[in-house]
């Protein structure tokens, strides 16, 4: 049996194997797929940022 993580951003919303984890995730959140295989492929999600600061916060979306 083989199973695949399924991540992706999809009309703003963070899907896990088609389940809605996060809605409203901004445009400047980026979902990077992992390397590995199977359940250890994964996912990276990262933010991009208009200025360079040593701090940032980002809002990833809503539960």
């Amino acid at each position: 049996m083989t199973v695949t993580p399924k991540i992706s951003i999809q009309n703003g919303n963070l899907v896990v194997h088609e389940k809605t984890i996060l809605k409203g995730v901004p445009d400047n959140i980026v979902l990077t797929p992992g390397t590995g295989l199977g359940l250890l492929e994964g996912a990276f999600i990262g933010a991009t940022a208009t200025e360079s600061k040593s701090f940032h916060v980002f809002p990833l979306g809503i539960l």
